[in-house]
């Protein structure tokens, strides 16, 4: 305190003038309507300036929040949308009894550890048995199919991304639905190949592949990516399709794990067959 009154008053005649001065400008602006308005103008841009940058820094710090709660309204969404529920069309008795049931749930969750370089490409979310999650289950982006979880922890789960050489995806072209599967050959982390699509069928550059629904993982109608390369080499009776994958693995951050809830149902009609 000793050092800071000894500074104000060595350099005294300074702060009087710097007060003299915002005096004068206070005056002056109170005194003329011209002045007064320049003033409250350029205020106005310095206090709003003021105001973005404070926005944008906020805003920024808060970014993981805001995208948190984005892919939770969008698991809200995706549970309510048409491929959550099957329809049923049983007659019923029971008023609370609705037309469709609902099949899948879709959990939001955040990629934590992730690869697309390697042959192997496992990934890490910050989901886990806690949260709802167990083995076998697929994950999806906003933008296509993520892969299938194969292990869980209380509070993680790794997933086996579709860029493995495990990952096989039931698939097929939309437009046609002729069915195969989804594998990486390991080189380009965007290009694909569906396998077992028949010679005999249509299929053309840009044409879409989406899930086919025949397996317990993922519901149908899940993007997966568009035809880039499609031929038939000569005395062969299936296609050699290439297909660019519609999610970016480089860049996949908020994922949304899918629930069957029907699943035991359709594990034991499937085990009882296989019994037999």
């Amino acid at each position: 305190m000793r050092n800071l009154i000894l500074f104000i008053w060595k350099n005294n005649f300074f702060f009087l003038f710097i007060l003299l001065e915002a005096l004068a400008v206070f005056l002056i602006v109170q005194g003329n309507y011209y002045h007064k308005n320049v003033f409250i103008h350029s205020s106005n841009q310095i206090t709003g300036k003021i105001y973005e940058v404070t926005h944008d820094v906020k805003g920024y710090f808060t970014l993981n929040r805001q995208n948190t709660r984005l892919a939770e309204e969008n698991a809200r969404l995706r549970n309510a949308s048409d491929y959550a529920f099957m329809e049923s069309a049983l007659t019923t008795i029971r008023h609370e009894d609705t037309l469709f049931h609902r099949v899948f749930e879709f959990i939001p969750a955040r990629v934590i550890s992730s690869s697309v370089s390697r042959r192997n490409n496992n990934w890490i979310i910050n989901k886990g048995r806690r949260q709802g999650l167990n083995e076998d289950m697929g994950v999806i982006s906003s933008y296509g199919i993520v892969g299938i979880v194969v292990e869980v922890s209380n509070n993680f789960s790794l997933v086996y991304s579709i860029l493995h050489k495990q990952a096989n995806i039931s698939a097929m072209l939309k437009k046609n639905n002729h069915k195969g599967f989804v594998t990486w050959p390991g080189v380009n982390y965007r290009k694909g190949i569906i396998h077992d699509i028949p010679a005999h069928v249509n299929v053309e550059k840009g044409d879409t592949v989406i899930t086919s629904g025949n397996s317990m993982i993922f519901p149908e109608n899940i993007m997966v990516g568009t035809v880039s390369e499609a031929n038939v080499k000569q005395g062969k009776s299936f296609y050699n399709i290439e297909i660019k994958f519609s999610e970016d693995y480089n860049n996949t951050e908020y994922v949304y794990v899918v629930k069957n809830l029907m699943k035991n149902e359709l594990k034991t009609l499937t085990e009882a067959r296989d019994d037999e």
